[in-house]
């Protein structure tokens, strides 16, 4: 036998409007694009959450924040703020200049509001201690740059850095015969980034594997841990092949390659720094005539795992991508291809 379902129905006139509100099953909505009304008093999605903010109904606000220091000009606030938007939640996501990890907890995340994190330099390797949990990927990279409320005060580090970078390099990847054996990568810093890209590489079956830092010893100690090759002259280095390059050190540092490097390889290369667009590795392998990925575009790809993994909603690509456009605009630079690519999909 069925057995017989009641559900609740609401008031199907403009009187009844409250009834839509406060129905919790199966509420007919309207499009705010339509010309007119499907039926009388019904309310667009737009409407319907907002009365029901007004009725105590939503979800709570939560606190969002890039903790790290410079973040001042970080576009991750506008591209998050973005997607809440998109998805209809109130939360708000704020940038907090930070120097030391300790001030991490009073600053946010014991804040009962505290919704997620993301970490940037140069805190990423020191966040791991305020983590009860650790994604796979975190803890073989020592890094985080994504802190997920668990309760009571448990946070989970996780690691989207490298999904970015895999996002951003894999399609460059995918045009080679044999894959990412021996095609030959190279890592230029040695901080949180940088682990990340080694990572990324490593997964992508990328061999063999070069690092590269000012500080030759932490160059060394990098490539020991991710089974690379340090590189100790970039000037004189002669590899037999070179197809990728990641460089994670600030856009201000003015770290590139050799010309005859570039020239000879012409690998495609991606700089982790978004501002300036046009980094000095950048420049001159644009010079060179290799194939170019933006920090801009890595910033992005992260910033949708990241998304996605705090509120377990599908990112809204589109209104992200213009939030970062917007931000990093520059006269007659070309948005990069990966943001213009997102910014004409429908979501």
């Amino acid at each position: 036998e069925l057995a017989a379902v009641c559900l609740p129905t609401p008031c199907h006139t403009p009187a009844g409007k409250l009834s839509r509100v406060l129905n919790e099953v199966m509420t007919p909505v309207s499009h705010a694009k339509l010309p007119s009304k499907a039926a009388p008093g019904q309310l667009s999605v737009l409407e319907l959450v907002s009365l029901r903010g007004a009725q105590g109904m939503a979800a709570p606000k939560l606190r969002f924040a890039i903790l790290g220091t410079p973040v001042g000009k970080s576009p991750s606030p506008a591209m998050h703020n973005a997607a809440f938007g998109a998805h209809l939640l109130a939360h708000n996501y704020e940038a907090i200049e930070m120097s030391n990890v300790a001030d991490a907890r009073a600053q946010l995340l014991d804040d009962p509001h505290f919704g997620g994190a993301n970490v940037t330099i140069p805190l990423k390797e020191h966040a791991v201690s305020l983590c009860a949990e650790l994604s796979r990927a975190a803890k073989r990279i020592g890094a985080v740059n994504t802190l997920i409320p668990l309760g009571n005060g448990r946070i989970r580090g996780d690691n989207t850095d490298w999904l970015g970078i895999r996002a951003c390099l894999a399609p460059r990847l995918s045009e080679l015969e044999h894959g990412g054996a021996g095609a030959g990568g190279l890592v230029l810093g040695a901080g949180g980034t940088a682990r990340a890209a080694l990572y990324a590489l490593k997964t992508m079956g990328v061999t063999p594997l070069y690092t590269w830092n000012r500080t030759a010893a932490k160059a060394d100690a990098l490539a020991k841990e991710f089974g690379a090759e340090a590189v100790a002259d970039l000037s004189t280095w002669a590899p037999a092949k070179l197809t990728l390059v990641v460089g994670t050190t600030p856009g201000n540092a003015g770290v590139t390659l050799p010309a005859a490097l570039l020239t000879a390889h012409k690998p495609a290369v991606l700089d982790a720094a978004y501002i300036p667009r046009m980094t000095p590795l950048l420049t001159d392998a644009a010079a060179a005539g290799c194939a170019l990925s933006y920090g801009a575009e890595m910033l992005f790809e992260q910033g949708c795992a990241a998304f996605e993994l705090w509120t377990g909603k599908v990112p809204p690509r589109k209104a992200m991508a213009t939030a970062i456009a917007v931000r990093i605009a520059e006269p007659s630079v070309p948005l990069p291809p990966i943001l213009r690519k997102a910014m004409d999909a429908d979501y």
